[in-house]
């Protein structure tokens, strides 16, 4: 089990638990991250003051991910489920819920190690990314899907976004990135951030198609424009 520091001790017990909120549901110890900026040990700190042998790593994240799951593994004991929350300020890509936590039976003893998104440094790539247009994110209610990729450029140097172009034609598509100029009339489809400023964005031919109403595509549609 992780040692915890003397209570008079800067970054002790008090700044673990503030790291991490823990409630009891009858059936759970349901954990949730308050402080996306606190480091892996006070939160490691925070598990272990609950009696918990949780390792916690933190990994480089686009914005909307820092302080969320980003994954869990454990070795064993029952199995600790992540908490979702369709209203928290994130989503992942292609679903309408944040991993804002974990809920962990109350008869748990194994050990699980987690990783955590932390805020990337300046050219440091993410290790994990959420959709481009997703709130919180760099192209957050800028339009840009289906666009041109030429209408697109002024768009992208007012909110000072490098874009690192893609096209979804394999026989042109390049993972440093294709020139603009040849995919000028394309049109933008899907952006993925790789880095603080720098988004992947991927062109095709023909604009992509609107779904249909009520669809879960729809849905996520939706959720990524809250706001705007």
């Amino acid at each position: 089990m992780l040692s915890i520091l003397p209570s008079g001790a800067p970054g002790g017990p008090r700044k673990a638990a503030a790291a991490v909120s823990f409630s009891n549901d009858g059936q759970y110890i349901v954990a949730v991250i308050e402080d996306p900026q606190a480091d892996a040990d006070a939160l490691a700190a925070a598990f272990a003051q609950h009696g918990l042998d949780i390792t916690v790593e933190l990994l480089p994240v686009s914005p909307s991910l820092v302080g969320k799951m980003v994954m869990e593994d454990q070795d064993q004991g029952p199995d600790i489920e992540t908490l979702f929350d369709d209203q928290a300020g994130c989503t992942l890509p292609g679903s309408t819920s944040c991993p804002i936590g974990l809920r962990i039976p109350l008869d748990f003893h194994g050990k699980a190690h987690i990783v955590l998104g932390r805020a990337g440094g300046p050219g440091e790539d993410y290790a994990s990314a959420n959709d481009a247009f997703a709130l919180g994110e760099a192209l957050h209610c800028s339009k840009l899907r289906g666009m041109t990729v030429q209408q697109a450029l002024p768009v992208l140097a007012r909110r000072g976004v490098t874009a690192v172009w893609r096209s979804n034609d394999q026989s042109i598509d390049r993972v440093d990135g294709i020139d603009p100029a040849t995919i000028a009339g394309q049109y933008v489809t899907d952006a993925v951030p790789r880095s603080e400023g720098e988004v992947y964005i991927w062109a095709a031919p023909t604009p992509p198609a609107e779904p249909q109403p009520g669809t879960p595509l729809a849905d996520y549609y939706a959720r990524l424009e809250r706001g705007c």
